[in-house]
């Protein structure tokens, strides 16, 4: 997880392999994964943070046992909504 992390936030790595390294971490059902995808979010390129959310969304519906901080998806749905209330 560490190794992904890093992976995720180092600028100089393609964007395309950044893009595909949250679904990786969705793949392991383990709190430290939740805790990766939140810590990307928001992010400012919009194909990376839709990854992060969608990587999100299948621990969520898959790792039964995961707890989700509801500070966290407080943040990120305050973000979101300001998004689109910008967008309007």
């Amino acid at each position: 997880m560490a190794k992904l992390q890093k992976y995720l936030s180092d600028p100089e790595l393609h964007p395309a392999a950044r893009r595909a390294i949250p679904r990786a971490i969705a793949e392991i059902e383990d709190p430290r994964s939740v805790d990766a995808l939140f810590h990307i979010l928001p992010a400012e390129d919009p194909r990376l943070h839709y990854q992060g959310v969608k990587g999100l969304a299948r621990l969520r519906a898959h790792g039964r046992s995961l707890r989700f901080p509801r500070a966290e998806a407080d943040r990120l749905l305050t973000f979101e909504r300001d998004s689109l209330v910008e967008l309007a």
